[in-house]
């Protein structure tokens, strides 16, 4: 069993980091995004990387598309020489700071993109793994192939759940945290984060292409309160605010 701790560039999220680190296996930071263009920006606070060596943690940043832009990753994705640079940047960062190596969290992509961004991740993981580094994806979950029976099922799958193949992504790279959260969001009604039966079906569905070994599992450290709202002449919402627990 290994645990994934993930960072944000804040003293608090630091802190916490340095209290529970004699409990964490690898570290991701928050830190790299991109590009239309390729280009690779942000930085690993310096601190986590030293407590990281000293306690032999392995440090996985994560890369992200800048916004969770849909058409500038679009671009990207269909973009060789974009793309060239991209894998050389993040090979730069794991050979400048001696990462174990990166995470894909690029997100809001459409299903049209689903083979363009698994070419994308397996160019990425060749070069990573030529070079003694290791690669990882963070995963929006599903539980079935079955877009759903609303607007809004239809919409999520569209555009975030269904670019996402599990098994090829699992053969390419080394493991796939399963963003196992956000169950309900502002678009649904008011409910758990990540209710214990929905996480049992996202694992099952999961299963069915990529080995147990492959799956590191999302859990969530923050909590919605619900609170019934008003809008666009007294249409009755659910309206959300958020709370984060302490790690």
């Amino acid at each position: 069993l290994e645990t994934l701790f993930y960072t944000v560039d804040n003293e608090q999220c630091f802190q916490s980091f340095a209290a529970n680190i004699r409990s964490i296996d690898i570290v991701g930071p928050q830190c790299y995004k991109f590009d239309e263009y390729g280009t690779m920006w942000g930085s690993i606070d310096q601190r986590i990387l030293d407590l990281s060596r000293k306690h032999n943690v392995r440090v996985m940043p994560l890369v992200v598309n800048a916004g969770f832009d849909q058409p500038s990753f679009h671009k990207l994705l269909h973009d060789p020489t974009a793309q060239e640079m991209a894998v050389q940047a993040m090979l730069d960062a794991c050979r400048r700071h001696g990462l174990y190596g990166i995470q894909f969290d690029f997100e809001n992509i459409h299903i049209t993109d689903k083979d363009a961004f698994t070419q994308f991740y397996r160019k990425t993981a060749d070069a990573l793994h030529a070079n003694g580094f290791a690669i990882s994806i963070a995963a929006v979950p599903r539980t079935s192939d079955q877009i759903g029976p609303s607007d809004y099922h239809k919409w999520i799958f569209e555009y975030w759940r269904g670019a996402y193949d599990y098994k090829a992504l699992a053969e390419i790279g080394d493991f796939i945290s399963l963003m196992t959260y956000d169950q309900h969001t502002h678009r649904t009604t008011p409910g758990p984060v990540a209710g214990f039966p929905w996480m049992e079906a996202v694992i099952a569905f999961i299963l069915k292409e990529v080995p147990a070994s492959k799956i590191s599992l999302g859990l969530p450290f923050y909590s919605y309160r619900w609170y019934p709202s008003y809008q666009d002449n007294q249409a009755y919402v659910w309206g959300r605010s958020l709370d984060y627990l302490e790690a």
